[in-house]
């Protein structure tokens, strides 16, 4: 194995989408798929990654929230993950991205940018290539796009779940 770090990955986590001070919040489950590309440098190694990731709220809709069901994207997000013999750890730091929401509110295109946030790995090894891991994962969206208008958001939208993952490692 060479200096490079490659690795797809593939998830599936529950939590919640959240605004600020919302008195009910609805429960989402998220399934993501996404790569790593980047550098080794003995245990240490820095990069970037990417993610799809399909949200599907299980919550009813109801008059305190909508349904927050949709599509969420990582564009690029810096990453640096420590591999020690038995444990791989990966931090990523997320600000790049949108959440489009599936169903429209009032006949227009819903979706969110700007986002900050972070998703944190622990893994072990199974065989040589591939790990089986938990993570939990916190992202919020400052922006909302509604039709064409935008919008700095005074109450922003968190997006936040844990769930288990594996990796494969090329």
């Amino acid at each position: 194995m060479g200096p490079l770090y490659v690795d797809i990955h593939a998830a599936g986590g529950f939590g919640k989408a959240e605004i600020e001070d919302e008195a009910k919040s609805p429960e989402v489950n998220q399934y993501s798929a996404g790569a790593t590309l980047g550098f080794k440098m003995r245990m240490i190694y820095l990069g970037v990654s990417a993610d799809y990731y399909k949200v599907d709220q299980t919550t009813e809709p109801d008059a305190n929230f909508g349904d927050r069901g949709g599509v969420r994207t990582n564009i690029i997000s810096p990453t640096i993950g420590l591999n020690f013999r038995l444990l791989k750890l990966k931090f990523d730091y997320q600000m790049q991205g949108t959440y489009k929401l599936d169903k429209e509110i009032s006949g227009e295109k819903v979706s969110f940018k700007d986002p900050t946030g972070y998703r944190i790995y622990a893994g072990v090894p199974m065989t040589m290539f591939t790990e089986i891991g938990a993570f939990y994962e916190s992202v919020t969206y400052k922006t909302e796009i509604n039709g064409s208008s935008e919008t700095s958001m005074d109450k922003k939208l968190n997006i936040s779940q844990m769930g288990l993952m594996i990796v494969f490692r090329l």
